[in-house]
């Protein structure tokens, strides 16, 4: 290879490592999944523990998430070095990682970009890598098409975009079994090219699916003594048993090394850590996931079958790649075509494609399934796109030799258009790229599991418009920080849910996503759709609805909320106590509006007990709300001093009209009443 060919691909190969870069870095900061808050957390443990000399505590996490640790740690040493200072021991609950970052005065939305960036870095150095293992195995036309197709993907780059394990390990796990097919036909006495490609196996430090390198490292030991001619003769039996030892005692001692390196709880206890990652593997891969998913259009406990993975496959990949991988097995059967194929070439593809198999037929025993876990497959699924587009350029010249300078710009300008044409119709939500040739996302979700928080920042914004900054309460049927991190501190966000007549009322607005009503995890979206109640806002991400915002006090209490009352005491015909709650200093009173009322109302309360009881307390004036929806009045506590919990004493209540100053009647049939005064059972209580 010529200098100037030399510079040529190196300038090919720096291109495509800053498009990766560039498109991984786009609407960086435009939502947040439910896993980052953990690995945000967990990297903050680690930074600690490395800076404070707690090597054991470097262990956070079964996968075990490494280098997503590593990343995220970069980030708070490049903005936040002083973390490990101010927090002086690992967090138990890493998922609480934004209030700990507020109270350091640190916006935690911000240091996640910071570590979602520093992730994407470390991932564009294994790419890197790739593309000089593609150079140096299949020429600069394949490193150029496959480092295309994978840098312009929209589903591998919004996965590789967050601060999480699939997407760097998916990279580097390529990277990997490419310098494995590199080793395998270097000179069989060759020592560098197996560490190096054992250093790179540390992908299984990213997750611990990573050992099925193990099996690749066995077969790429094992293929040269099927096709190696020795130049002195062929090989003794010694030679060829001592030689595939050898080179699988080189990949070891590089993998063992790199790992050992990177997870400092390795140095002060390898057994232990080595056990609790096994343990969590085999535990996941036997029960499958604690809740349901949704798959072929039917929700599904536990094991959703060998068809989840290729069916999902297939899904997810864009019709360039398909079409790539279609035309490599369509050319290489024919004997005209299949002569265009190396025989170096066929071995590594054969290699490449068998470690890809062998991955997604693995992961496929396991019962805890989602998408991204066989991300490694699909840089391999690209690869053999990249080869057949390039073995279709070279078909085509051979054919047509008039086009022989045409065919190959012309088959690359192909595959980058409809690579970046796919990209771009899948932005700003990368995540949601289901292919076009299946309907998109819009059928997607009737058949598989879709969303992970893409929009909330919409619903956030919504809310915050309507709210007019007053402070509001929100309940959220996925977990807080999807919409913490994107809020100002005016929203509070809580899960204690609708199921009583407080909780609808104190709450001022209700936010349920795709993913839990697929996967029927959403109480509250149930409770709107069966009382034929309509948001008060959508968010589309692609035209389909992702987030519903409701706004239950603006909204009449459902029936069964009513029935479910232990409370049932009316007052003058038209108003229902349904709920007591006792709070630090004050009783609230939660009324079901069922009739006309005056416009305004007081209610007094005096506790009894055998031998505790309280004066009357003062009367606190409300407005009640309209038929159908429910009020709350807060009395303060009459008690004072230490005084037995609120159930146990006896509430005496008394309404009175505030204009004519006459008590409503009573008419309870579980209350006690005196015509007037309505006594309590402890089972009116709930505890907020």
């Amino acid at each position: 290879m010529g200098h100037r060919e030399k510079l040529a691909g190196a300038g090919a190969a720096f291109a495509l490592v800053i498009g990766y870069i560039l498109v991984r870095c786009l609407d960086i900061g435009l939502f947040v999944t439910t896993d980052e808050p953990f690995w945000l957390g967990r990297s903050a443990n680690f930074f600690r523990a490395m800076r404070q000399g707690d090597y054991q505590y470097t262990f956070q996490m079964a996968h075990p998430g490494v280098t997503t640790m590593w990343a995220g740690a970069a980030s708070f040493l490049w903005s936040f070095p002083e973390y490990a200072d101010r927090v002086t021991q690992n967090l138990t609950f890493v998922y609480g990682i934004d209030g700990v970052l507020r109270d350091l005065g640190q916006d935690p939305m911000e240091m996640l970009i910071r570590a979602r960036f520093a992730k994407i870095v470390v991932s564009s150095l294994a790419f890197a890598a790739s593309l000089f293992y593609l150079n140096r195995l299949f020429g600069r036309a394949v490193m150029v098409l496959t480092g295309a197709l994978i840098a312009l993907d929209p589903f591998v780059s919004g996965l590789d975009s967050l601060l999480h394990v699939d997407g760097l390990f998916a990279i580097f796990a390529f990277a990997a079994i490419l310098a494995l097919a590199d080793a395998a036909r270097a000179n069989r006495h060759a020592i560098a090219p197996w560490i190096v490609a054992g250093v790179l196996a540390f992908a299984w430090m990213a997750r611990a699916t990573g050992l099925v390198l193990m099996l690749g490292a066995a077969v790429a030991s094992i293929a040269p003594l099927f096709h190696r001619r020795n130049r002195i003769g062929p090989l003794s039996l010694r030679h060829r048993l001592e030689s595939p030892a050898f080179s699988l005692v080189l990949w070891l001692i590089g993998g063992i090394a790199a790992s050992f390196l990177l997870l400092p709880a390795l140095w002060v206890d390898p057994f232990g850590t080595f056990d609790a990652i096994w343990d969590w593997s085999t535990q996941a891969a036997n029960e499958g996931h604690e809740r349901p998913i949704f798959f072929r259009g039917e929700v599904i406990s536990g094991d959703p079958g060998w068809l989840f993975y290729p069916v999902t496959l297939i899904w997810r990949l864009t019709p360039i790649v398909l079409f790539g991988a279609l035309a490599l097995l369509i050319l290489a059967i024919p004997r005209t075509t299949r002569r265009l194929i190396p025989d170096a070439h066929r071995r590594s593809l054969l290699l490449i494609a068998g470690f890809g198999v062998a991955y997604l037929m693995a992961m496929s025993f396991g019962a805890k399934k989602f998408d991204r876990y066989i991300l490694p497959v699909y840089p391999i699924v690209m690869l053999m796109a990249g080869y057949g587009s390039v073995l279709l350029a070279r078909a085509v010249a051979c054919r047509r030799p008039n086009l022989r300078r045409f065919a190959l710009p012309a088959v690359t300008a192909a595959v980058l258009l409809g690579q970046t044409v796919s990209l771009f119709a899948a932005t700003p939500y990368r995540l949601d790229y289901f292919s076009p040739l299946l309907g998109g996302l819009d059928r997607a979700q009737s058949h598989i599991q879709v969303g992970w928080g893409e929009g909330a920042q919409e619903a956030v914004d919504f809310i915050v418009q309507d709210a007019d900054g007053a402070d509001v309460l929100v309940q959220v049927s996925s977990v807080w920080p999807v919409f913490s991190y994107l809020a100002p501190t005016s929203i509070r966000f809580e899960r204690f849910g609708l199921g009583t007549p407080a909780g609808w009322y104190e709450t001022d607005y209700v936010v349920s996503g795709i993913q839990e009503w697929q996967r029927d995890l959403s109480p509250s979206y149930r409770t709107m759709r069966e009382n034929g109640f309509e948001p008060v806002h959508v968010v589309e991400v692609h035209g389909v609805p992702f987030f519903m915002v409701y706004a239950p006090r603006q909204l009449p209490l459902p029936a069964g909320l009513i029935d479910a009352s232990s409370c049932d005491a009316s007052f003058g015909g038209g108003l229902r106590l349904v709920q007591v709650i006792g709070r630090e200093g004050s009783v609230d009173f939660y009324f079901l509006t069922t009739g006309e009322l005056p416009e305004n109302l007081e209610i007094s309360i005096a506790l009894q007990q055998e031998v505790d009881s309280t004066p009357r307390s003062a009367w606190s004036a409300w407005q009640p709300a309209g038929i159908g929806y429910v009020s709350r009045v807060s009395v303060p506590d009459p008690r004072s001093g230490e005084s037995p919990e609120l159930s146990n004493y006896e509430l005496l209540i008394q309404v009175r009209n505030v204009a004519s100053g006459e008590l409503l009647p009573v008419d309870s049939t579980t209350l006690g009443s005196d015509g007037v005064t309505a006594s309590t059972n402890s089972e009116c209580f709930y505890q907020p």
